[in-house]
């Protein structure tokens, strides 16, 4: 059996933070300004921003557009699957302990302009 634990300090990692974006799962709701975007096109792109004292960090990343097709075949309704990687351009060393992601995804198919469906945010955990 191992004795020893091995440990680094987050500020000591200078790799650049990268997410793996799967899939969004839920149900979009029709609500207030949402009712006219209630049927989205399909067409979407997820935007991410990492916050540190409130205040963003970096800049904003966008995945690629993907258009969903439906499998019919999940009991949780997949909003969109995306399954790629993103790299922020933020490394470990320069998050706080308090560093969020905002996720807001993005609906492009019916308009000129990015209509905004759903966003929220996520403690990074070292």
């Amino acid at each position: 059996m191992r004795k020893n634990f091995n440990y680094v300090f987050s500020s000591e990692i200078n790799v650049p933070l990268r997410i793996r974006l799967v899939s969004l799962s839920g149900y979009l709701t029709s609500h207030g300004d949402m009712q006219r975007y209630a049927t989205p096109s399909g067409c979407m792109f997820v935007r991410l921003t990492i916050y540190c004292n409130g205040r963003i960090i970096g800049r904003s990343v966008q995945s690629s557009f993907r258009q969903y097709l439906p499998s019919g075949t999940s009991s949780i309704r997949d909003i969109q699957k995306f399954d790629e990687w993103i790299n922020l351009p933020v490394n470990y060393s320069d998050l706080n302990r308090d560093a969020l992601l905002h996720v807001t995804l993005w609906d492009v198919g019916t308009t000129v302009e990015p209509v905004l469906i759903a966003q929220c945010a996520k403690k990074i955990i070292f």
